[in-house]
């Protein structure tokens, strides 16, 4: 469905998009870069669709570049101006691509065993990809993948934890979610995390406390959507 806000008006874009091969497959997500749609599909189909005729441009397949085991199972998407990353995870492990839009092709950029979870690109476009064993940095400029599996706190702590979710704010900092330890802050000036621990949230002792996503709200607030409630943060 298509929505014009303006004239307050919706109408049918694409019909029967659950069977785009003629047999059935679970679109999982969609995204628009200059005036064109995207629609991802369990299967690793790609198909593009120009905006304004609603004609199909091309299709890709995932199959055309991993093996089947590394996708399927979940995928995510982040969007740029003309590219497009791609979190998926499969039965045999996971795998972190990005797309040209230009180029039409994609290109793996992290592989591995372990679950992928989230994906936020800073302002400077290096990227931060999450897992049950902490995080990555990935610096495409210069080529660069640091894997950081304990997490160095302000105070000379160190968590081992699985980092859930991410999200990088206005100011350049970035804002991790935990399982059971709250939420970290990282700014790259800093070199290490703040820690807004489970004890600041009020929880019983013994309930478990999920992150599941953030919202950068007005004047620097943040907005913590976890398993227990979403809650207003203010830095």
């Amino acid at each position: 469905v298509r929505i014009d806000r303006k004239r307050e008006h919706s109408e049918i874009f694409l019909s029967d998009i659950s069977v785009p091969n003629g047999v059935s497959d679970q679109l999982y997500d969609i995204g628009l870069i200059q005036h064109q749609l995207f629609l991802f599909y369990r299967s690793g189909l790609l198909i593009c669709y120009d905006l304004d005729s609603r004609k199909e441009v091309y299709r890709r397949a995932l199959s055309e570049y991993l093996s089947a085991g590394t996708y399927g199972a979940t995928s995510y998407i982040v969007f740029t101006d003309d590219c497009f990353y791609q979190l998926c995870n499969g039965p045999q492990g996971s795998v972190m691509l990005v797309f040209d839009t230009q180029l039409r092709q994609w290109r793996a950029i992290l592989e591995t065993k372990l679950w992928l979870n989230d994906l936020s690109i800073d302002k400077d476009h290096s990227i931060w990809v999450c897992c049950r064993y902490g995080l990555w940095n990935i610096d495409l400029v210069q080529n660069k993948t640091q894997y950081i599996p304990t997490l160095k706190l302000v105070d000379g702590r160190r968590i081992d934890t699985e980092v859930s979710t991410l999200c990088n704010d206005n100011q350049g900092g970035l804002w991790v979610g935990t399982a059971n330890r709250g939420i970290l802050y990282y700014h790259p000036d800093r070199f290490r995390f703040q820690n807004i621990g489970k004890a600041l949230f009020p929880l019983r002792d013994d309930q478990s406390f999920y992150v599941t996503g953030f919202s950068e709200a007005d004047q620097g607030e943040i907005l913590v959507k976890t398993n227990a409630g979403t809650y207003l943060y203010n830095p």
